[in-house]
Formats: C-alpha cells, sequence, structure tokens
C-alpha cells in the first residue's frame, strides 16, 4: 500500500509541478476541460436531485491531479504515524476527494473573474462626453467627442440634431448610437 501512496503522490507531484512551472511561462493557462458550454445555467442553485452535475463540474486536469497528490501524501503520512492500511487508505481518500472539491471550486471562483475586456458603446448612452473635434449642426457631418465608459477613455465620431454647432471643448450628452464606432450627441 505504501508503494500505491508513493506512486500517486510523485505522479501527481510532478503534474502539479509542471502544471506550475508551465502556468509561470505563460503555457497550459487555460486547458483544462471545460464542462460550461457556453449556458447561463445557475447549477449551483438547480441540481435536479442529481450530486452527478456538481461532481462532473469539478472534473478538470488541476483537480485530479491535486486530488491525487493529496491522496499519496496523506496516506504516506498516515502510514508513517502508525494507522493500519484501511485507516490510512480512508484518510488518504477523504484528503484526496476534499483537494478536488477544494481546487475546484477555487478554480470556478477565479473563472468568474474573467472579462473579456471589450468597450460596448452601448453603455455610452445617458453618459456625458467632451467635443473632441467640433460636430456641425444640423446632421450636417461628423464630429468627435471623448467619453469615458468602463473606466476607459474612448472616442468616437459624434453627430447632433442640434440647429447650432458644437464647438470643440463643449460638454455633451450621448443620446443615442449611430454605428459601431459613431454616437449622437445633445448639448448640456
Amino acid at each position: 500500500m505504501e508503494i500505491a501512496f508513493l506512486v500517486c503522490a510523485g505522479l501527481g507531484g510532478t503534474v502539479l509541478v509542471c502544471q506550475f512551472v508551465l502556468g509561470l511561462l505563460g503555457m497550459g493557462s487555460d486547458h483544462d476541460i471545460d464542462h460550461d458550454h457556453g449556458t447561463d445555467h445557475d447549477n449551483d442553485h438547480h441540481d435536479h436531485g442529481s450530486g452527478t452535475n456538481w461532481f462532473a463540474g469539478l472534473i478538470t486536469l488541476r483537480t485530479i491531479t491535486a486530488g491525487l497528490t493529496f491522496f499519496g501524501l496523506s496516506g504516506m503520512t498516515a502510514l508513517h504515524s502508525g494507522t493500519r492500511e484501511l485507516v490510512a487508505f480512508a484518510i488518504a481518500a477523504a484528503c484526496g476527494f476534499a483537494a478536488v472539491a477544494i481546487v475546484g471550486q477555487l478554480m470556478k471562483a477565479l473563472k468568474r473573474l474573467k472579462s473579456d475586456g471589450s468597450v460596448r458603446i452601448d453603455r455610452t448612452i445617458g453618459e456625458e462626453a467632451v467635443v473632441y473635434l467640433a460636430i456641425p449642426a444640423n446632421d450636417e457631418g461628423p464630429g468627435k467627442v471623448t467619453v469615458t465608459v468602463q473606466k476607459r477613455t474612448m472616442e468616437y465620431t459624434a453627430y447632433t440634431k442640434s440647429p447650432t454647432a458644437l464647438p470643440t471643448g463643449s460638454t455633451v450628452r450621448v443620446v443615442a448610437i449611430r454605428g459601431p464606432a459613431a454616437v449622437e450627441v445633445e448639448s448640456l
């Protein structure tokens, strides 16, 4: 039994160290098996009477590696502390499963922190902007505005239906979207 624990600890530890080193080098950072197929279902609250969905969501290369490592290490520790083999196996299995569960939950929590960083032009509606390049009156042509959206300063082509031109430096409000990089503004 001691050899089985040693092999599990050695194999799991080796893969764990390799994953860590590859992560530091920028490789292998997002290569786990992903069970989220783009659906927005909240599996934490809708178990549908089966624990299989919860457990299947935890099975990734990282969690299996952590479980294998902790299974081996805790089993070897239990054997060396004088416990019987069956008790050592139970302790090792409990520690391995706990490692799978904890690492799986940590990975899910980290995954929720991801952001694509794309600025959404529709979030500019209602925001104040500053005219960067004068905007001609009555939709006669485009000007430019700068607006802070999602904590980033963006520059957009701007139009206005106002009967007077909007000079450079004036403060305006975005009232509509005219295209992927164009907005409609009005004077404040």
